[in-house]
This record gives structure tokens, C-alpha cells and sequence, in this order.
């Protein structure tokens, strides 16, 4: 879930909650929400969509996984693109640095986001979105436990990022 101002859309909200010593919240409720930046106490919370490329078993393997906390829905990379708004590249990296280890597959890395388009491919070019990609992004912690930029060591993860778009299988930043 995310948390925004009405007003000014600003994510820098206050409010009163007990939290734990690695700032994780721990109680409620959220009585006093304040904008960090206007000031407004007028707060929405919205739903986040967690997306990852699905390698389990069944009639869904290699398919987009869209998740939203209550539902789940399954997309074909070869139909659909996604155009995804708002993300942070998420990882869980104890899992990840034991998938490195074993290179035994387990569910750790997906990109979050506030909103998401499906685009259909069969109706658009296929590059369709060649112009405004800047470069790929990937995930695999069989090779490296973190979210990577293509030919870079760096670790990418929890990164932000405008937008993301999918070509296929793959994820790019536009």
C-alpha cells in the first residue's frame, strides 16, 4: 500500500505509530496523518502492485505475475507489454544470497509499483517502445543476488524509477 497527499500527491507522510528498531511499523492505528510537505491531513492510501516474471510450474510458467494483496492475474510476455508507473525494485536478499549459493530457484526480487498499463502486442509493433527505453534492467540471483543494470556490477536494488516497461521477457527503464 502506498500512502500520498491528496493535495500535493507528496509520499512524505507523518503520522503516529509505534515502530520497531528497524523503523518496520508495528502498531496503529493512524490517527494523525500529516503531509510533510503542504501540511494537508487529507491522506490516501493506495494499493501497490507487485509484478515478477513467474518460473513455477504449471500453465502460468514463464508469465508476468500481477499481484495486488487480494488478486493475482497472469500475462503471456509474447501478447503483452507492461508499462509500469511508480516502482521500486524489490528484493528479498537473504533468499537471494542462498539462491546464488545453491542456484536452486526461490521467489526474492519483483518490481513494486503504484500503477501499471497491459498493452497488447499483437495490435503494436513489437518495439513499440524503443524510443523511449534507456536501458535494460534484469533480475537473476542465480547469476547475481541483487536487480542489476545489463554490464554492470552495481546492485540496483531498491532502486526508484518513473517508469518500467516489458518487451518479452525482459524489463527496461524509460
Amino acid at each position: 500500500m502506498s500512502i500520498v497527499c491528496e493535495q500535493c500527491s507528496s509520499s512524505r507522510i507523518g503520522w503516529d505509530a509505534w515502530v520497531d528498531q528497524d523503523g518496520n511499523v508495528i502498531g496503529g492505528p493512524y490517527d494523525n496523518c500529516l503531509c510533510m510537505d503542504c501540511g494537508s491531513s487529507s491522506i490516501l492510501r493506495k494499493e501497490m502492485f507487485d509484478i515478477r516474471f513467474h518460473l513455477g510450474a504449471g500453465k502460468h510458467y514463464k508469465h508476468w505475475q500481477i499481484k495486488d494483496g487480494k488478486n493475482v492475474t497472469y500475462l503471456e510476455p509474447t501478447k503483452y507489454s507492461l508499462i509500469m508507473n511508480d516502482c521500486v525494485l524489490k528484493n528479498n536478499r537473504n533468499k537471494a544470497e542462498k539462491v546464488f549459493q545453491s542456484k536452486r530457484r526461490d521467489v526474492c526480487g519483483f518490481v513494486r509499483c503504484l500503477e501499471y498499463k497491459v498493452v497488447d502486442r499483437c495490435h503494436t509493433d513489437a518495439m513499440f517502445l524503443e524510443p523511449e527505453v534507456k536501458y535494460e534492467i534484469m533480475f537473476d540471483p542465480k547469476i547475481a543476488p541483487y536487480w542489476r543494470k545489463h554490464n554492470d556490477p552495481d546492485a540496483y536494488d531498491n532502486l526508484t524509477y518513473c517508469k518500467l516497461i516489458t518487451n518479452g521477457r525482459r524489463i527496461f527503464v524509460a
